[in-house]
């Protein structure tokens, strides 16, 4: 039996699919002749790669879905598909307005009648299809509406062949109603497929697909008195991914010519699944982790040896996790081994914004160089309702020490919670005003309606003023399709919200951070020395200078340096007269050069000396 595996656009082009590269693996060691395609690289060499990336990062508009609806639905394409670049065209020209388009209507039109078809034709005419029993794809995000359009071609031409997918969009009820409408589709796969596609392919083989569980066919249903997701095999037990299909076409197209570039590309790994933050309270924006919030990890061993082997198959030292969350525990077990070996990965990792400063250096120095901490806001208040379970003060704490010891910080403030006030705004915005030397968020904004998150699904709990798919999906798939059903974005309007005017001043001041964070002298540090504290300040948004503090304030900048302390705290060690302690920290929260949260001070200022 062979089986194809498909990774159509948008995907990006700078990483392999870690789905793909599991399942081939696992197909591989099953006996089975697996062919893997990246047919969203073969899509992107008709474009300049910044066209195309875009395409793929854009997140708003379901512009990708829109694109090849036409391709994948034809005459059924609903009566107003062509209106979404006309009522939304501002929209459009201020997302891609990098890309140097003149006529945008113009270029995503070009895209859609002649890119695409002929980028279709390509695909059924140059691969032997009729060789193949089973063609799967692989569908997150914006990958859905491509994967319908190419396998209508197949179904068109080959009718006898075997259509599933998998992947997160088949998560309950969008990968039935999916399957239900969709003539093409023979089959879904809900949960993690490494077990349940193997069972898939043997039941063919025998005529016999009962009792698969995730696996989901036409004739199934009809009868479903409850979806469940496919069982997970432990972690330690999948096979190392092959990502050798995705180099070998990187290589073939152009998008690897040398073999230094190799190393631009990122390798994902996953080291574990679920959330563990999630298990205890589940943040109430999040939609991921439909099927289990259970989380469970990969040994460190096996980590190590999955680095060590991918760095030496494919000559890059580049990695990306792609779990929702480390492993605490990782940072006394995986993160030590990494040390020890002297690697010089880079590697990118989620991670809780609450550790320390010898844990962020310990991340430095093993490869941990990126990472993304779900800060989401400067507030505790405004944390708070999200359930985050952190503080505003630690996370500037994270931002500081990820700045001092060199690790990149992708973050975001998010809005929109029932029960924020304006104060909390303005929180924000006073820490921001002090901080302009640290890493900013690359981006802002309300948060998303995202299916499985409990502010979709908990109504008492987050009533709503009305909630309908996001309007992109009425322009996208057929009337007979429940939007319903099939959206994982949604348009929303939640009771007891402030209107966006009340946050004209925090995105003025967030847009002033982002601009001026790159600029050669944008800086805040201390030199220490027993008795005075030398402050170089040349934030771009401060009037610059140095100063000198002398005995007994300069105890504070040591003692308020790795974690905020508390008044009482300060009280108990700090040397000088604890009367004037109120009057020296005002000072130096005047300054800038100290922030406060409640009754907890933190000195924002990065030691002058590296690497400490």
């Amino acid at each position: 039996m062979k089986i194809a595996i498909v990774n159509m656009p948008f995907y990006s082009i700078i990483r392999p699919s870690i789905q793909l590269g599991i399942l081939k693996s696992v197909l591989t060691e099953a006996g089975y002749h697996a062919q893997d395609f990246y047919f969203n690289l073969e899509f992107s060499k008709r474009f300049d790669d910044m066209v195309y990336e875009a395409l793929c990062r854009h997140r708003g508009i379901l512009i990708g879905e829109w694109l090849f609806a036409k391709a994948a639905f034809q005459l059924n394409c609903p009566p107003q598909h062509d209106d979404l670049i006309k009522n939304y065209k501002e929209l459009f020209i201020k997302e891609f307005k990098n890309l140097g388009w003149n006529d945008i209507e113009k270029e995503l039109k070009h895209i859609r009648d002649n890119i695409i078809p002929d980028f279709l034709n390509y695909l059924i005419n140059s691969i032997d299809w009729g060789s193949f029993d089973v063609v799967g794809f692989s569908s997150t995000f914006e990958q859905n509406v491509s994967s319908i359009a190419l396998a209508k071609r197949i179904k068109e031409k080959f009718p006898k062949i075997n259509i599933i997918l998998g992947g997160s969009n088949m998560d309950d009820h969008m990968g039935i109603e999916l399957l239900r409408k969709t003539k093409e589709i023979d089959y879904i796969i809900m949960g993690r497929g490494e077990d349940s596609l193997i069972k898939f392919l043997e039941g063919l083989k025998k005529g016999d697909l009962r009792g698969i569980k995730g696996l989901y066919s036409k004739r199934s249903i009809d009868d479903l008195p409850k979806l469940i997701p496919a069982d997970p095999k432990p972690l330690d037990s999948i096979p190392i991914p092959d990502y050798s299909a995705f180099f070998e076409t990187a290589k073939t197209i152009g998008l690897i010519k040398y073999n230094y570039q190799k190393n631009l590309i990122k390798i994902p790994f996953e080291s574990s699944t679920g959330c563990w933050w999630g298990e205890k309270q589940h943040c109430v924006f999040c939609g991921l982790n439909a099927d289990s919030m259970s989380f469970k990890s990969k040994s460190p061993e096996k980590v190590k040896e999955e680095l060590i082997h991918q760095t030496k198959k494919y000559q890059s030292f580049n990695f990306e996790a792609v779990d929702n969350i480390m492993d605490f525990t990782y940072l006394k077990k995986l993160i030590p081994e990494l040390i020890s070996i002297n690697s010089d990965y880079s590697i990118f990792y989620e991670i809780k914004s609450n550790i320390n400063r010898e844990q962020i250096k310990l991340l430095s120095l093993s490869g941990v160089k990126k990472v993304q901490p779900g800060i989401e806001s400067l507030s505790s208040s405004v944390l708070k309702l999200m359930k985050k379970g952190v503080s505003g003060i630690q996370n500037v704490v994270f931002l500081k020490w990820t700045k001092y010891y060199g690790i990149e910080t992708y973050w975001n403030i998010l809005w929109g919670f029932p029960g924020e006030k304006t104060e909390y705004i303005e929180e924000q915005n006073q820490v921001i005003s002090n901080i302009y030397h640290l890493q900013p968020p690359i981006g802002y904004g309300r948060i998303w309606m995202e299916r499985f998150s409990p502010i979709y699904a908990n109504e008492s709990a987050y009533p709503k003023k009305h909630m309908t798919p996001h309007f992109s999906y009425q322009y996208i798939y057929p009337e007979n399709y429940n939007l319903d059903k099939i959206a994982y974005f949604f348009s929303y309007e939640l009771v007891d919200t402030l209107d966006d005017d009340n946050y004209e001043i925090l995105t003025k001041n967030i847009d002033k951070w982002q601009s001026s964070f790159d600029q050669d002298i944008n800086s805040l540090t201390f030199s220490y020395s027993p008795g005075m504290v030398r402050v170089e300040d040349f934030r771009i948004n401060k009037e610059n200078g140095i100063y000198i503090f002398e005995d007994p304030i300069d105890e504070l900048f040591l003692l308020c340096n790795d974690t905020p302390k508390t008044i009482s705290y300060l009280n108990k060690y700090f040397k000088g007269d604890k009367s004037e302690l109120p009057n020296l920290l005002d000072e130096l929260i005047q300054m800038g050069l100290f922030i406060k949260e409640n009754d907890q001070y933190l000195n924002v200022c990065l030691p002058k000396s590296e690497n400490r």
